[in-house]
């Protein structure tokens, strides 16, 4: 089966070898030349000129003159063509085709002593020299084929005509959902970095609910059938991070469970082998599936327990990145397009309950329809406490907040300004919340230190008390945010939770997790307090097999591209934790007599790395409620 270049360009080719015109005087002159030679005896007269518009010009004439060279053992010269020194008569000349329906093609004629090669890109000069090498000495570049010594002699037909018209910009995506559009971008987008090609970006959209790819496909009207498509489409019936290509003459169809699984398809389509130009390989009439888990590299494959949960009870802590979608910057990242990139991690790991910090009113009713409270809600998750609290000192108490906690807005809307930034939230299938409070931190800078408000509106924390529907086992979960500009507080505050958290102790006689971003590491005063003072332990920062993953929990600030409409990964590396480094996201617990901590992790993928410049902590655990 013959090999094809990049599954979306390759069908889309429509190869077509025109009819031989014979060079003759019109009359059939038996005396005109049958073939140029272009290298006779070990010698020629012809020259490699090209046109010096583009580096794929230069890029054509060399791979010429070095299939030349392999076959005959005779290098020609080549140079750029100028208007002082145009190509001359006995000349293989390179030049860019004027023609727009060569956008992606080619055009390889004969004109008296003269080989022309007319390419309308870098894609179509190296289909051109895949067509010439084939016609010439019946060697398949595509499939990886190389040119051999032939003799000393090398001649080419005089009515050599060969012809590929392609516009590769022609391609559409279909997509049945949201995921599905934003991995159709990332495709648009990767083909383009690397490979110096534009697909159309127009989608289709089909039905949200899973669908027979074929009956959807044969449905479209309005899809053109001499264009290629790339049907992408979620399948519930695959296991979490599955995938599944296949290819139908100028069709294509990737199916994938969740947003791994598409991740896996695209990784798995970058490791194909790469010609020289740029170009991939991948068969006609292909089947190909993989797994999430396969493609993990280097230290990636901290997210290998996604797959593998280790405990009975679940818990996740993250830092989800308020943001405001309106400055210039590191906040630039519009919160409707992150929110559901957080819904999909959190819907693949499955947590028992969620920690998040900086969920605020811009991550809720401002965001709408894709707010982060209805996406969880999707999911099946509840919060466990009112939204609505005060974390603002009264302007007439020498604060700096909004006086009371509700405002009315020009039309008479009344609503509450501060919410809950430090929120739990739990799965109603598999967790029941016994008791649940927000608290707002007494300790706080002396004064605003440079004017950040958030220093005083963003700290808190929320408690619950958590029961395991399948085994009425409970434990305690604390989402905590502390202050980062001044020390003192930091470990203020951190008194504040160990107090809290050893009367619920106390109470429920249950472990206890306290977890979230604590604007330091465990050089600072409050590290020292939980675990010299309190009895807590920092998980992350304990040795053991169970201890899955040691990297940095934060990393670049996500990026939002325009043009693409989708979100990326803002750039900052992920790297190993060493030589006693600590991360600002942390996990402490305390009370672990009857309970055991069977895994901690970092989720470090592409959702993560593209909703937030922090990672998700993981902690899986077991209690033994005898």
């Amino acid at each position: 089966m013959k090999r094809l270049l990049v599954f979306i360009l390759a069908m889309m080719m429509c190869f077509c070898l025109l009819p031989s015109c014979s060079q003759d005087d019109g009359n059939g002159d038996p005396t005109a030349p049958t073939a140029l030679s272009i290298v006779e005896n070990g010698a020629s007269n012809y020259e490699i000129v090209y046109s010096n518009e583009a580096a794929w010009m230069r890029k054509l004439a060399l791979n010429l003159r070095n299939v030349i060279k392999s076959a005959t053992g005779v290098e020609l010269n080549m140079r750029a063509e100028t208007a002082e020194t145009p190509a001359t008569d006995r000349s293989i000349v390179i030049r860019a085709a004027e023609n727009a329906s060569f956008a992606e093609g080619y055009d390889i004629s004969v004109s008296n002593e003269t080989l022309s090669f007319l390419c309308g890109s870098k894609t179509g000069a190296y289909f051109a020299l895949c067509a010439f090498v084939s016609e010439q000495f019946g060697v398949d570049l595509e499939s990886g084929g190389k040119v051999s010594a032939v003799g000393n002699s090398l001649s080419v037909k005089a009515d050599l005509h060969l012809a590929r018209a392609v516009n590769v910009s022609q391609f559409p995506y279909l997509s049945a959902d949201a995921k599905g559009i934003a991995i159709a971008y990332e495709w648009t987008d990767y083909m383009s970095r690397r490979m110096a090609i534009h697909l159309r970006e127009t989608v289709y959209y089909a039905t949200g609910e899973y669908i027979d790819l074929e009956t959807y496909f044969s449905s479209a009207d309005e899809l053109e059938a001499d264009f290629a498509y790339l049907v992408i489409a979620d399948n519930d019936t695959l296991a979490n991070g599955d995938w599944r290509f296949r290819s139908e003459n100028n069709r294509f169809y990737l199916e994938a469970a969740d947003y791994l699984g598409y991740t896996a398809a695209l990784r798995a389509f970058e490791d194909l082998p790469m010609h020289d130009w740029g170009f991939y390989e991948v068969g006609t009439d292909v089947s190909q599936s993989g797994n999430y888990v396969t493609s993990l590299k280097d230290i990636e494959e901290t997210s290998l327990y996604a797959f593998e949960r280790q405990g009975e009870h679940r818990v996740i802590f993250y830092n989800a990145l308020f943001g405001n979608g309106t400055g210039t910057g590191k906040t630039d990242v519009p919160i409707s397009e992150r929110n559901p990139l957080q819904q999909y991690m959190i819907d693949v790991y499955k947590p028992d309950v969620i920690a998040l910090q900086e969920i605020a009113r811009n991550k809720r009713q401002l965001a709408g329809n894709k707010s982060i409270v209805k996406l969880l809600g999707d999911l099946g998750y509840v919060e466990t406490v009112d939204p609505r609290v005060i974390n603002s000192k009264p302007i007439e108490e020498g604060g700096w907040g909004v006086v009371g906690e509700r405002v009315t807005d020009e039309d008479g809307n009344t609503f509450y300004t501060n919410y809950n930034m430090d929120p739990l939230f739990y799965n109603t299938a598999t967790t029941r919340c016994i008791a649940s409070e927000y608290h707002w931190f007494v300790n706080h800078p002396h004064e605003l230190l440079g004017n950040d408000a958030t220093e005083f509106s963003t700290k808190g924390s929320t408690w619950g008390v958590f029961e395991s529907i399948a085994t009425g086992e409970r434990y305690i979960v604390v989402s905590a945010h502390l202050g980062g500009q001044d020390r003192t507080t930091q470990r203020g505050q951190a008194e504040e939770l160990s107090e809290i958290i050893a009367d619920l102790v106390e109470k429920y006689q249950c472990p206890a997790f306290l977890g979230g971003d604590f604007n330091g590491t465990s050089e600072h005063p409050f590290y020292k307090h939980l675990t010299e003072e309190a009895d807590f332990i920092s998980i992350q920062d304990q040795d053991g097999a169970k201890i899955t993953s040691k990297v940095f929990t934060t990393h670049g600030y996500p990026r939002y591209n325009e043009h693409l409409g989708i979100i990326s990964e803002g750039g900052g590396r992920v790297w190993e934790i060493k030589n006693g480094e600590s991360s600002i996201d942390k996990v402490f617990a305390t009370n672990l007599e009857k309970a055991e901590i069977e895994l901690f992790g970092v989720v470090v993928d592409e959702c993560s790395l593209s909703s937030s410049d922090h990672l998700p902590m993981v902690v899986d655990f077991n209690i033994d409620s005898k």
